[in-house]
């Protein structure tokens, strides 16, 4: 869906279209909330229980990461121009981008399911 989202912002862009951008937030929105819950999941598997706090604080700074450097790309194409153009090509190489990443995401593994530990109360 943010594939798709960043292919809708590109259109929207070009024809100048408010309606077009809503949709792309909203797809983008959907995208991202969809997405959260699998890769906090993955990286809480990945880790031993006592290091879930520094696993979920690396996962949570390497988004923000994430987050300004997209922010720092797109903005460079897009180069503060007053034209369309510019914008239109910007969320383009962002689907791109994002392209790669659901590529990438399938070259995760699942990993063997440990057992959770039962506490009874006495």
């Amino acid at each position: 869906m943010v594939v798709i989202s960043m292919g809708v912002f590109a259109a929207g862009a070009q024809a100048e279209s408010v309606a077009l951008i809503v949709v792309g937030l909203v797809l983008s929105g959907l995208g991202l909330g969809a997405s959260s819950p699998s890769l906090v999941s993955s990286v809480a598997n990945a880790v031993d229980e006592q290091d879930l706090g520094v696993a979920n604080a690396a996962q949570s700074m390497v988004s923000q990461i994430g987050v300004v450097a997209g922010i720092q790309v797109m903005s460079t194409i897009a180069g503060g121009a007053d034209e369309t153009a510019p914008y239109a090509a910007a969320y383009l190489v962002g689907a791109a981008i994002a392209f790669l990443g659901v590529a990438g995401s399938a070259f995760v593994r699942s990993a063997a399911r440990r057992p959770v530990a039962v506490v009874r109360a006495a």
